[in-house]
């Protein structure tokens, strides 16, 4: 099945290579636009990050992570977002393995986006590209995600990726007021992506 990102391994790690996007490892270079990205009054941004936008906080978060070898079953691995375009880091999609055993792996996948740049697509085509990596790539038998009740945008992008609601906790989840709500996870198994029509 064709896929539409290419996989290009660097002395800096791994970059997927969209129509418009190219995500990648964390470069020391990032470090103005990763302030801009942290800096705005985003709520959504502040609350998935949780990290200050200071050139000491960004490298104490994301230099760790150009160590991580990103085809061996990381905990969590986060790759920026550039656009092409622009040639500008506008966001980050992370990923990370639960290995049962040598054969039998579990992947998840996360992303946060800034809010100039929602609404183009952009956030969904690096987590496709992303789930294409989990799957095609880290052999993962299933990749889920999982987000708040109130945040629509992401559950939606859920389900543009083929994910399908499978749990519902109550009350487990603060929203951005800080009161309890429900959190949703969406998965989708490798036999659903590999039958999926391509994008």
């Amino acid at each position: 099945m064709t896929r539409l990102f290419d996989l290009e391994t660097t002395e800096r790690g791994i970059r997927l290579v969209t129509g418009r996007l190219v995500i990648r490892a964390y470069e020391p270079r990032d470090i103005p636009a990763l302030i801009e990205y942290l800096s705005s009054d985003d709520p959504m941004v502040g609350r998935v990050m949780r990290i200050a936008p200071a050139a000491e906080a960004i490298s104490a978060y994301w230099e760790p992570m150009r160590s991580v070898d990103p085809f061996g079953d990381p905990q969590w691995l986060s790759l920026l977002i550039e656009l092409k375009t622009e040639q500008k880091v506008v966001g980050n999609v992370g990923y990370g393995i639960t290995v049962i055993d040598d054969a039998h792996k579990l992947g998840s996948i996360g992303w946060s986006l800034a809010a100039s740049y929602r609404g183009r697509g952009v956030a969904t085509e690096a987590a496709m590209a992303v789930r294409g990596l989990l799957f095609d790539h880290l052999g993962a038998h299933r990749v889920q995600s999982r987000t708040g009740r109130a945040n629509a945008p992401s559950w939606r992008l859920m389900e543009r990726l083929g994910m399908r609601r499978e749990a519902r906790f109550r009350a487990s989840h603060t929203n951005l007021s800080g009161a309890w709500d429900d959190e949703y996870i969406y998965a989708i198994l490798k036999r659903e992506w590999d039958n999926e029509a391509p994008f």
